[in-house]
C-alpha cells in the first residue's frame, strides 16, 4: 500500500522530495501515513474510506468550509494541500480518494485511553470545536 501513497502524493501541490512513508497503525476508518522529511513529519497522507464516506468532495468540500473558522488560540489549525488539479483531494485510477494534510507538530493520537486526564483533554478539545461552530448556519 506505501507504493500506492508515494503515488497519491505525487498528485499534490508540495516540493517533491525523497519523502519516507510511514503506515500509521492507530484508526479505524482511514488509512494513514506519515510522510517524513529526514526525521521531521511534514504531512498527513490518508486514504479516505469510501465506504464508510460515499461522498467524498461533500466531505471535503464541508471541512474546507469549517477549517478557517476554527481559530481559538489552543486550536493548532491543519490545512489541505491542494492537488496539482487544484483539488483538496486525489482521486486514483482505483477510485481511491486521498488528501494530504498539515501535521500538527508534537500532536499524538489515541485509540482508547484509561488515563482520566486525557479523556479530559479529549473533551476539552470537542467542546472548545462545538464552541467555535455554534453560530454556523447550517446549508
Amino acid at each position: 500500500m506505501e507504493a500506492a501513497a508515494a503515488r497519491a502524493l505525487k498528485h499534490f501541490v508540495i516540493e517533491q522530495k525523497d519523502y519516507t512513508i510511514l503506515p500509521v497503525s492507530q484508526g479505524y476508518i482511514n488509512t494513514t501515513y506519515q510522510i517524513l522529511d529526514g526525521n521531521r513529519t511534514d504531512f498527513i497522507l490518508q486514504r479516505i474510506n469510501s465506504e464508510v464516506f460515499p461522498d467524498v468532495p461533500a466531505i471535503m468540500e464541508n471541512l474546507i468550509t469549517l477549517l478557517p473558522l476554527l481559530k481559538e488560540e489552543q486550536y493548532h489549525p491543519i490545512s489541505f494541500m491542494p492537488t496539482k488539479a487544484r483539488l483538496p483531494y486525489y482521486k486514483d485510477e482505483e477510485e481511491n480518494y486521498w488528501r494530504l494534510l498539515t501535521f500538527v507538530p508534537d500532536s499524538v493520537a489515541f485509540d482508547f485511553t484509561e488515563n482520566p486526564e486525557v479523556a479530559y483533554e479529549a473533551g476539552r478539545i470537542l467542546g472548545m470545536f462545538h464552541r467555535q461552530l455554534n453560530n454556523i448556519q447550517a446549508a
